[in-house]
């Protein structure tokens, strides 16, 4: 029964960290950054995306995301021939959660002042108030915030940086 539990425990672990790759989720926010990010700033300001230091970063995050997108559909492929996720899963979660990061990061910078307003009305659920910030742009905060923590469950990248390093390497 122990050695049955360990490689349920491993196939359940490796589905999760493939899980948190997210490729499409983060493939619909690149989407979402470039459109706030052709919105006007404000006066005289310009359109963020006009700036080539910020579109190289998104194209540096699309890069990399492009390539978790090849890695993870090698693994469903491996797992469509009958073999099972290996440590090889701790890629997919470590790029994974460090792209989001990354992509949550434009996000905010796309947003400017918009990534965070203050509201103190906007607590009272009673208040019939329009928001701040553009649509696009709700919860954008609260998204970053809580896809940190992502770098933590499924095993922290340190962790998982380990399990490649022994059993992908060989170290």
């Amino acid at each position: 029964m122990g050695s049955e539990m360990c490689i349920r425990d491993r196939f359940l672990l490796g589905n999760e960290r493939s899980g948190i790759a997210g490729v499409g989720k983060s493939k619909k926010k690149i989407e979402k950054i470039i459109a706030a990010a052709q919105q006007e700033r404000g006066i005289g300001e310009g359109k963020l995306w006009d700036d080539p230091e910020f579109r190289g970063k998104v194209s540096a995050v699309s890069s990399k995301l492009s390539a978790l997108e090849n890695t993870n559909l090698r693994m469903l492929a491996a797992e469509a021939a009958g073999k099972t996720v290996g440590p090889e899963a701790s890629i997919l979660k470590i790029n994974g959660t460090e792209i989001e990061q990354s992509l949550n990061e434009l996000f905010m910078e796309a947003l400017g002042n918009f990534a965070a307003p203050y509201e103190p009305e906007g607590l009272n659920i009673d208040a019939n108030l329009d928001p701040v910030e553009p649509e696009y742009g709700r919860g954008v905060m609260t998204e970053h915030l809580l896809r940190r923590a992502a770098t933590i469950y499924g095993g922290t990248n340190e962790v998982q940086r380990d399990i490649i390093a022994k059993h992908v390497l060989g170290l």
